[in-house]
């Protein structure tokens, strides 16, 4: 609901990001460090977010019906991917990661990661969650899924007084898949609950 989705960000949104219009279409553009990052709500069946010059582009193209995602056989690809297409799904290509180095298990998987597809299912009682890595060239789906684990088990200890986000983190499964790595969970109404009720009061 575009209208709903309006309202939430006039009120949440940080001052810094200025409402406009591009192709007669309501977006967001906030500047920092000289780079601008956009955010374009076309219709109630799609969010884009990017750089202003990609949201630009993207917007661009809608309005003129010129060919979109649909005509790159290499995304379309990526986008098959993802579990929950009917709901809500990110693709994101060209990471450039630095590589496997430190001690930080996230730094470590954007380093060995070519793409990666997420997708969300809603539901009453919470939210599905479903990512699929793709390992950059040179790096193993099997590594991958060694970080992703060790990711996971970081969490776990960082959890240790949350027991229903504990029991959320246990849930999450890990494991190769045409040669990428598939990592799933589920996290329970609960946990959303809890951090609104911890978050910042309006």
């Amino acid at each position: 609901d575009r209208q709903r989705i309006e309202r939430v960000i006039a009120d949440e949104a940080p001052e810094e990001a200025e409402r406009t219009e591009i192709e007669g279409v309501p977006a967001w553009i906030a500047r920092e460090d000289g780079e601008a990052f956009a955010f374009a709500l076309p219709n109630d069946e799609m969010m884009l977010a990017g750089s202003e010059a990609a949201v630009r582009a993207m917007l661009t193209r809608l309005s003129t019906g010129a060919p979109g995602a649909s005509s790159n056989a290499d995304l379309m690809a990526l986008v098959q991917k993802a579990r929950h297409p009917e709901t809500a799904w990110a693709v994101v290509r060209g990471l450039q990661g630095t590589g496997a180095s430190g001690d930080d298990p996230m730094s470590q998987i954007s380093g060995v990661t070519e793409s990666m597809v997420t997708s969300f299912e809603f539901r009453a009682d919470g939210m599905g969650m479903d990512v699929f890595v793709l390992p950059r060239s040179g790096a193993a789906a099997s590594d991958v899924a060694d970080l992703a684990s060790g990711a996971v088990s970081a969490m776990r200890v960082q959890a240790k007084d949350e027991p229903a986000l504990m029991d959320a983190l246990d849930g999450v499964e890990v494991r190769e898949e045409a040669g990428g790595v598939r990592v799933t969970g589920f996290m329970p109404q609960s946990i959303f609950a809890e951090a609104r009720a911890y978050g910042p009061q309006r």
